[in-house]
C-alpha cells in the first residue's frame, strides 16, 4: 500500500501546485520525490537494479557482462562511464538520471493539462505504471521516453525538426526509442485516415497470428541480432525455455487496445483552435502507440523479452492521454478504460502473489 499512498499524495500535490499556477515548481517536486524514490530503494525492490550497478562499477567492454551495442545508447554508456570514472555514487547517477527525465515528463504531462485534476490523475497514472518498472531502475528506457514525451509536445505544436532531434536523442538512451519514429507518419487528413486504418488493421492481424500461434520467429534473423547483439541473448533465453511466452490477450494489453479504438470517437470540441489542434495531433500519435505496441506484443509473444520491452515502452505515453482526456468534460468511456488499464498494470507490477515490484525498501547504503 506504500506506493499507492505515496503516490496519491504526490498526485494530489502536484495537482495543486500547478493550480497556484507553478508548473516549474510542480514538475521539481515530482522530479524530486520520485528520484529519490528510486535512487534509495533497496536493490531487490525492482528490476535490474544490480545488472545497472554492475555496468556502472565495470565501464570497459570486456569487463561488462552484456555486449553493448556500439551505434546505440552511446549516450547513456558515455555518461555511465563518464560519471563511473570520476568517482560519482551509483545511487547519485541514479537520481540525477531519473530526476531529470521525470521533470521532462512532468512539465510535458503539465502542458497537455488545463483542469486541475488532471495532472494529478495523469501523475497518478504514471507513477504507478512506467515509472514503477522503468525510471526505478531501468533508467535508460525513462530518459528516452521522457525525450520522446518532449519530442511529441514538440511535434504536436509543429515542429518536426525539434521531434526528430529528440528522437535521435532518445536512441541514445535506449534502442527501442527508434519506434518514435512513427510519429512522423501524417496525423491530418485523407493520408492521416489511410495510415490509422493500416495501424489498425496491421493490429488485428498480428493478434489473429498469435491466436494461431504463429508468433513472427523471423525476428531471430540475422539482420535483427547484428543491430543489437542482446536480441539474440533474448532470442536464446525463449528458444531454451530459460523465457516463457508472453500474453496478447491478457487484461492489460486488451485494455490498452480498447482505449486506442475509443480515442478515435467522440471528440470533444476544442476550447479553443489551437489547443484543440494540438490535442488532436497528440491523441493521433499516442493511439497509434498504443497499437503499434499492442502490434509488437502479438507478433513477437514468444520472445517475452523483445516483445514487452516493446510493448511496454509503446503504452508509456497513456499518461498524456490521462492528461488530455482528464482536462476535457466528456469521453466517459476512454476515461473509464484508462482508469481500468492503470488499476490492471499496477496490480501486475505490485499487488500479484508475485509482483514485478517488491515492497519498498530504503538503502542508505
Amino acid at each position: 500500500m506504500i506506493y499507492l499512498t505515496a503516490f496519491s499524495i504526490l498526485a494530489v500535490a502536484f495537482g495543486q501546485i500547478h493550480r497556484l499556477r507553478a508548473p516549474a515548481l510542480a514538475a521539481c517536486v515530482a522530479a524530486a520525490v520520485l528520484a529519490t524514490m528510486a535512487a534509495l530503494r533497496g536493490a531487490d525492490v525492482g528490476r535490474d537494479f544490480l545488472n545497472y550497478q554492475e555496468w556502472y562499477q565495470f565501464t570497459t567492454e570486456d569487463a561488462s557482462f552484456l555486449e553493448r551495442p556500439f551505434h546505440l545508447e552511446a549516450i547513456y554508456f558515455g555518461l555511465n562511464d563518464a560519471l563511473s570514472s570520476v568517482g560519482l555514487p551509483f545511487r547519485a547517477f541514479l537520481w540525477g538520471i531519473a530526476a531529470i527525465s521525470i521533470f521532462i515528463k512532468a512539465k510535458v504531462i503539465l502542458s497537455f493539462s488545463s483542469r486541475p485534476a488532471a495532472p494529478a490523475i495523469a501523475l497518478l497514472v504514471f507513477a504507478l505504471t512506467f515509472y514503477l518498472l522503468h525510471d526505478f531502475s531501468q533508467v535508460r528506457a525513462g530518459a528516452a521516453v521522457a525525450l520522446l514525451f518532449a519530442g511529441l509536445l514538440a511535434l504536436a505544436n509543429g515542429s518536426r525538426a525539434r521531434f526528430l532531434c529528440l528522437a535521435i536523442l532518445a536512441c541514445g538512451f535506449h534502442a527501442a526509442a527508434v519506434f518514435g519514429l512513427l510519429f512522423l507518419l501524417p496525423a491530418h487528413g485523407r493520408r492521416s485516415r489511410v495510415v490509422d486504418a493500416i495501424f489498425v488493421l496491421g493490429t488485428f492481424a498480428a493478434l489473429a497470428s498469435a491466436l494461431a500461434d504463429t508468433p513472427a520467429v523471423g525476428f531471430a534473423s540475422e539482420w535483427a541480432t547484428e543491430l543489437d547483439p542482446r536480441l539474440a541473448i533474448y532470442v536464446e533465453y525463449s528458444l531454451t525455455g530459460i523465457s516463457e511466452a508472453a500474453n496478447p490477450f491478457s487484461v492489460p494489453a486488451l485494455l490498452a487496445l480498447a482505449l486506442a479504438l475509443s480515442l478515435f470517437v467522440g471528440r470533444q470540441p476544442p476550447e479553443t483552435v489551437a489547443t484543440g489542434t494540438r490535442d488532436r495531433v497528440a491523441i493521433t500519435h499516442l493511439r497509434r502507440s498504443i497499437l503499434a505496441g499492442v502490434c509488437c506484443l502479438a507478433l513477437l509473444y514468444a520472445f517475452r523479452d523483445i516483445g514487452l520491452r516493446l510493448y511496454e515502452l509503446s503504452v508509456s505515453f497513456i499518461p498524456l492521454a490521462a492528461a488530455i482526456l482528464f482536462s476535457r468534460k466528456r469521453r466517459i468511456l476512454p476515461k473509464l478504460l484508462l482508469v481500468l488499464w492503470c488499476v490492471a498494470t499496477a496490480y501486475i507490477y505490485v499487488f500479484r502473489e508475485n509482483p514485478l515490484v517488491e515492497p519498498y525498501m530504503m538503502s542508505l547504503s
